[in-house]
Formats: C-alpha cells, sequence, structure tokens
C-alpha cells in the first residue's frame, strides 16, 4: 500500500482516470440462463462492414484482482516494456501471462423483453481455450454454415446449471428483428493501454504483497478463464 504522499496522489490520479473510462455493459449469463443474441460486427475483417470487426486483444489479467486487465505493451523492436511480461518471466507460476481475448458487440433481448426492446452489450471470451470452447465453436459455425459470418444470424446462447458451466449456442429459428441506429461500443472503450510507468500501480493496487496461495494465483487463474465479460476497468 502507499506510504508516501507521492504514490497516495498517484493512486488517487489513476482512479480518477479509470473512474471516466465508459462503464461498459457486458454480456453476462447466469447458470442456467439463456438469451437471444445478433451479432453486430463479424469476427473476419475483411468481412466487415460499416459496424467494423470484433476487436482482438492481447492482454494480462492481475493476479491480485482478475477484473484488473490492461493490453500487453511489449514490443522488442519498438524498445517498449511490459510490467506483467517481466512478473511472467520471474514468477512463471503467477498468472501473469498473456491472453488473447477477442470483444464484439451484440444485440440482446432477454426473456421478458419485449420484441426490440433489447440492448446492445460487449460480449468478450478467451480465443484461448485448449478444448476449443465458445470462441473456436462460432468461428467453426461460421466457416461451416454461413459463408464465415456472423452476422444476419439470432443465436440462443445458453449457460448450464453450474457456476463454471460453458456458454453455448444453437442457431434460432426465431428471427430478431434489430432495430436501427444502434450505439456500439468503440474500440476506444474496450482497450485499456496502461504507460509503463504505471503498469506495476495498475496491477499491484496492494504493492509487492504476496498473494494468498489458496486465493491466487490458482484461483484468479481459474476466474480469469473465459472470464473476459465481468471486467470492471
Amino acid at each position: 500500500m502507499p506510504t508516501n504522499l507521492k504514490d497516495i496522489l498517484q493512486r488517487k490520479r489513476e482512479r480518477a482516470e479509470r473512474a471516466d473510462r465508459p462503464k461498459i455493459d457486458w454480456f453476462k449469463l447466469d447458470t442456467s440462463e439463456s438469451a437471444k443474441v445478433v451479432f453486430l460486427q463479424e469476427l473476419d475483417e475483411e468481412q466487415a462492414g460499416d459496424r467494423g470487426p470484433a476487436v482482438y486483444l492481447v492482454e494480462h489479467n492481475s493476479p491480485q484482482d482478475f477484473r484488473r486487465r490492461a493490453e500487453c505493451t511489449f514490443d522488442e523492436e519498438a524498445g517498449e516494456r511490459c510490467f506483467a511480461c517481466e512478473m511472467n518471466q520471474e514468477e512463471p507460476k503467477s498468472n501473469w501471462w498473456a491472453k488473447t481475448n477477442f470483444y464484439v458487440n451484440v444485440y440482446v433481448e432477454r426473456k421478458g423483453d419485449k420484441p426490440g426492446e433489447g440492448k446492445v452489450q460487449l460480449l468478450s471470451r478467451s480465443i484461448q481455450n485448449k478444448d476449443g470452447g465458445f470462441f473456436d465453436d462460432l468461428l467453426e459455425w461460421s466457416m461451416e454454415e454461413n459463408e464465415g459470418k456472423v452476422t444476419g444470424q439470432t443465436f440462443t446462447i445458453s449457460k448450464g446449471g453450474e457456476k463454471k458451466s460453458p456458454w453455448t449456442f444453437l442457431p434460432s429459428s426465431k428471427k430478431l428483428e434489430v432495430p436501427d441506429n444502434l450505439e456500439l461500443w468503440a474500440p476506444e472503450a474496450i482497450v485499456n493501454k496502461v504507460p509503463y510507468d504505471k503498469q506495476k500501480s495498475f496491477y499491484l493496487p496492494n504493492g509487492d504483497t504476496p498473494v494468498d496461495e489458496d486465493e491466487s494465483p490458482k484461483a484468479a487463474a481459474k476466474a480469469a478463464a473465459n472470464t473476459t465479460e465481468d471486467s470492471d476497468w
């Protein structure tokens, strides 16, 4: 924790900067819940229309708080450093590794919503899942069933009855009528790029205090896996 005025003021400035970021409306599912969803952006940039493509980011999570996530800044050619990459070298078992996540705007209607009265939310999942996962399944469907596209189709996305149940999806025979002139979340609201000199305090809000072995990194790693939608940047 900060022990001098300079550090305290720095933390206050960082909190104010985070508070100024738009509060994203994330697409989430409770256990045994489902929702009707229309993707508003394509996975492939070459297929993208006026709304642009999904956003793909290489990011790190803090072992102290998995919701603290920021873009990896390492660039050897440009001489740019990344605090999380450096920590991953020092503590390879502490969940500092980089993960690639995708972000896509979706139109969502849930049980109880009237037709056309849904909302735009941001759907996010990891693309790195050794067992496949939501992204791989969606990409495979688009390639095999819809010429590489995910827009123009209504899906039912569901979560099973367990807390850690994966998301599944099925094309729906009932097509949602998507309203015109929807306001999408812009890439600027999604990307969280923290300057190198501020990364340590961002990732380690409690200072260098070790994290409880029973809570992290194991718990943080499990919570961070496929949980990007829970961020509160």
